[in-house]
């Protein structure tokens, strides 16, 4: 709850929530610096209500868990709580499944802690001051709420006044105002070392230069370069390090066309169409190879209900396969008329996964009861069942699998129960599995789609990006995605194509 306390200028009654070592009273308007004890202290002895954050933020896992968005209830929980990723999973599949949950049996990740950083609005604070040539008074309100000496506070507001000089060479739009996390020390050592880089030449500007650009100009564009900043995607573009190099972009977020909606699949029928289908509704939009929208269409299902995508693959003769609702449809990728329906032959089934191999046979999942995985020849013929292909081997059921087949017809099946690659030879014997749960580079936290490129390579979404393993299951690398990514698959020339969380198709060039 709110702590109260007056303003040392005006004695108004002021209310600190918590988040900032620095407050603006409404009275009068000046800056005032939150008491220690208040801004330390994270004792409540009152049994008051949960904070409203924390009740959004339980409600918003919920909504998540309840829409089938696993992945980012997992996420969320994971940010709010002290929870590992076992713990976490576990409490959103409770909530998936109609069980009552109660948010008091998760302990809080404790945010109001010293501060070892400035926040934004203490930053601004003291830029607003050493403007002012008021350096006294930055230097004041620096020790205050770091805590510490006299000469660390001087020598950090030194370093500050150079960084926040040459941020005013740069316009609005370039950057928002950073949070200070170099400490005096530091910025005293790069000081020292850009000094003596240039004491041999008398040029101490020079020096002054660099120390600048270390301490304010790169930390700047490495931020706005990372994941989720403004210069993320140019980057991509451009890096000359990674091992894949964003083509082309298109998307975002919204249900007007070249809009997506929950974009989960994406395909191609490697003659210039691109397709992507969105899970809720199981519309399918139409691309070509550099984002421009050219199609779209919505299935209608013969049954009274909503429909849910649960896969989606395209074959070179421009047929676009639906596994929806148990249902495994077939289409026409271009008008979306519907050609039929492929039976598994048994009394029951229900399909959850479908994949085109290299060769246009059609690869599915049947799950009535079982986790069977089946192929059919060209002309949607079985010709082989693999029975309780994941079960069999670890004896637990599948709450997803995906599929993937590289060029030699070796079959490649991801549990994101299990963490797991399961790989099978083209006549069905299991073989081999990688990758597991944890925290290691070759291991998963919550895995959602598979694909194989035309080395065999196996590419498997992760929280953080791709982990890409050879055919045989030896790590290789991971790469870095702009968003959590859901859909993944490969062209014909090797591109990369990955629809992410960010409402976003990408086309990706592997190097």
């Amino acid at each position: 709850m709110p702590e109260t306390f007056t303003c040392p200028n005006c004695n108004a009654p002021l209310s600190y929530d918590g988040k900032s070592a620095t407050i603006t009273c409404a009275y009068c308007h000046s800056p005032v610096i939150v008491p220690k004890e208040l801004r330390y202290n994270t004792s409540d002895t009152s049994p008051a209500s949960p904070p409203a954050d924390l009740v959004a933020a339980w409600a918003e896992i919920h909504t998540l868990a309840y829409r089938g968005q696993k992945i980012e209830a997992i996420k969320r929980m994971r940010e709010s709580f002290e929870v590992g990723l076992k713990e976490a999973k576990e409490a959103v599949e409770a909530i998936q499944q109609g069980q009552d949950v109660q948010m008091s049996s998760f302990k809080v990740i404790t945010t109001r802690t010293p501060a070892t950083v400035l926040d934004a609005e203490t930053t601004e604070h003291i830029r607003r001051l050493l403007r002012a040539g008021n350096r006294i008074e930055a230097i004041k309100v620096y020790r205050q709420v770091m805590g510490s000496d006299l000469k660390s506070s001087v020598e950090a507001i030194d370093a500050m006044d150079l960084g926040f000089k040459a941020l005013d060479g740069l316009s609005p739009q370039d950057y928002s105002t950073p949070a200070v996390t170099i400490d005096a020390a530091t910025a005293k050592k790069i000081g020292i070392g850009a000094g003596a880089a240039t004491a041999g030449g008398g040029c101490l500007a020079s020096g002054f230069v660099i120390f600048i650009i270390l301490v304010t100009v790169v930390p700047i564009l490495i931020a706005m370069a990372s994941r989720g900043g403004p210069l993320n995607e140019p980057w991509m573009r451009i890096n000359p390090f990674g091992k894949a190099r964003l083509v082309t972009s298109f998307g975002g977020e919204g249900t007007g066309s070249g809009k997506f909606d929950d974009a989960r699949y994406v395909a191609t029928d490697n003659n210039g169409h691109l397709f992507v289908a969105e899970y809720t509704g199981g519309r399918v939009q139409i691309f070509d190879m550099q984002g421009k929208f050219l199609d779209q269409w919505t299935p209608v299902n013969d049954e009274d209900y909503d429909l849910y995508l649960t896969g989606m693959a395209v074959d070179r003769n421009g047929m676009l396969y639906m596994a929806a609702q148990g249902h495994l449809y077939v289409y026409n990728a271009m008008t979306g008329e519907r050609l039929g329906e492929i039976q598994s032959g048994k009394e029951h089934s229900y399909y959850d996964e479908v994949y085109v191999g290299p060769d246009s046979t059609l690869y599915a999942l049947e799950t009535y009861d079982t986790d069977d995985i089946l192929h059919y020849d060209r002309n949607r013929n079985l010709i082989l069942t693999i029975p309780n292909a994941i079960d069999a081997v670890t004896g637990d059921s599948e709450s997803g699998v995906r599929l993937g087949v590289d060029g030699q017809g070796t079959i490649y099946a991801l549990g994101t129960s299990s963490e797991s690659v399961f790989v099978f030879t083209p006549d069905g014997r299991y073989v081999t599995r990688f990758g597991s749960e944890g925290d290691a580079k070759d291991q998963f936290t919550s895995t959602y789609a598979l694909a194989v490129d035309n080395q065999s390579r196996v590419y498997v979404s992760d929280f953080g990006g791709l982990v890409v393993f050879s055919g045989d299951g030896r790590y290789q690398y991971r790469l870095s995605m702009p968003g959590y990514v859901y859909g993944l698959s490969f062209t014909d020339d090797g591109h990369l194509l990955t629809v992410s969380s960010d409402e976003k198709v990408s086309v990706w060039e592997i190097r």
